[in-house]
């Protein structure tokens, strides 16, 4: 469980930091992107404490990715430097590889390695952008002056990336109705029943309950409603971390 874990905070780091490039640092500001690349910081040695020093093959990568993170807060500027966008780059890197690429090399074998390619880098990109969708939500109370085109944008992305892991998650069930069977009949929270339990959790606040609050947080800002929309998201935030830490539990 304890491995189940540690990918579950590095796919949040990794989703997060990936999102930093779509936004315009020169509007936003720099403190926006400093406080998310230090939730990212924390985040990945959370996953770091969690998976210890016993594997040093799995642990060189995010080490890495955190050390470039430190980096990247330090040299951030109102205008992108090279040695900022490489930091970044560096931190990005390291992130995939813990979160999306060692997974799915070690599942590849077991034979649902494209479900775990697929689903690892799509859990990711789902949290991530939800995380800082939200935040940026948030900053817009404070700054007023910025287009709604930024957050209505992201909002879009995130529930593209939501619709996407539920096909892919859907897809796999429907052709793998042995793994199905697994998840039903796991006691992953120690009692008969837990794991449909865990199942119906994951698809409500993984998938299903995400993708319609962000349509009504889409529609908010539609109307720029802006202090409607972020509530919303923090709700959203919630179900989407809750429902893949489920997801966590159930594999």
């Amino acid at each position: 469980m304890t491995g189940l874990h540690y990918l579950f905070f590095f796919q949040l780091a990794a989703g997060s930091i990936l999102m930093l490039p779509l936004l315009p640092r020169e509007k936003i500001g720099t403190a926006f992107f400093k406080a998310i690349a230090s939730g990212c910081f924390v985040v990945t040695l959370a996953g770091l404490v969690l998976l210890g020093l016993t594997d040093a093959a799995l642990a060189l990568p995010p080490a890495i990715a955190a050390g470039a993170l430190l980096g990247y807060i330090v040299t951030v500027r109102p205008a992108r430097t090279v040695a900022n966008r490489a930091l970044h780059l560096l931190a990005t890197a390291g992130l995939f590889v813990a979160a999306v690429v060692q997974p799915t090399v070690e599942h590849w074998a077991a034979g649902p390695g494209w479900y775990v390619l697929g689903g690892s880098l799509l859990s990711a990109l789902s949290m991530g952008s939800i995380v800082v969708v939200m935040i940026l939500g948030h900053w817009y109370l404070a700054l007023r002056h910025l287009p709604f085109s930024y957050l209505r944008n992201l909002v879009f992305a995130a529930i593209a990336f939501v619709v996407a892991n539920g096909l892919i998650q859907g897809g796999y069930l429907a052709s793998h109705t042995a793994a199905l069977d697994r998840m039903l009949d796991s006691d992953a929270m120690g009692f008969v029943g837990s794991g449909e339990l865990l199942l119906f959790m994951r698809w409500l606040f993984g998938i299903v309950g995400p993708a319609v609050l962000l349509f009504m947080a889409w529609r908010c800002i539609q109307i720029r409603s802006n202090q409607s929309a972020t509530g919303i998201l923090y709700v959203v935030t919630v179900f989407v971390l809750l429902g893949e830490f489920t997801a966590g539990l159930l594999a």
